[in-house]
């Protein structure tokens, strides 16, 4: 007998949410990727949360970065500051949802593995903020606060031992 399918959850911070509770959300819209790379470049159609309603009672700091981990075990570090936008001449993030009873397409560069889902990080408008693929995960399983990018990755930022004068 096959075991029951559990629903997906996504972790974002402290919070768990399942995949029927996020369909369920007020903010939920239905977006077009024009453009989707996890899917050749094709149009697709989503129902989506965008990432700044999921975290507005998080009350993170400017300079926080959030950390996106996946089934697969891939991990993307974007910062607040890009994830939060909402400007109208800005690339606004979404988490699509995959819902179970309407299945996305197996991903064309690898079919085997399934579709994007059941949680993926879409972008509208991607070029007027110069969004990488790398920034486009999907199979996410949480969210995760880091805190600041110089505390996580201090070897990438110089010493200052400039003296004025």
């Amino acid at each position: 007998m096959a075991a029951a399918q559990t629903e997906a959850a996504l972790k974002v911070g402290a919070k768990s949410y399942a995949a029927s509770e996020l369909l369920k959300r007020r903010e939920i819209e239905s977006i077009t990727v024009k453009h989707d790379s996890a899917y050749g470049g094709r149009e697709m159609h989503y129902q989506a949360i965008g990432v700044a309603a999921l975290f507005a009672d998080a009350n993170l700091r400017d300079d926080e970065v959030l950390q996106v981990r996946c089934l697969d075990g891939y991990v993307a570090s974007i910062s607040k500051k890009r994830i939060m936008r909402t400007g109208p001449g800005e690339s606004i993030a979404y988490i699509a949802i995959e819902n179970l009873k309407s299945k996305w397409p197996d991903l064309s560069l690898k079919p085997s593995s399934g579709s994007a889902g059941p949680f993926y990080l879409v972008w509208l408008k991607p070029e007027l903020s110069c969004i990488l693929e790398q920034e486009w995960p999907y199979k996410i399983v949480a969210f995760e606060v880091k805190g600041r990018l110089q505390d996580l990755y201090p070897r990438i930022f110089p010493k200052h031992n400039c003296k004025e004068g």
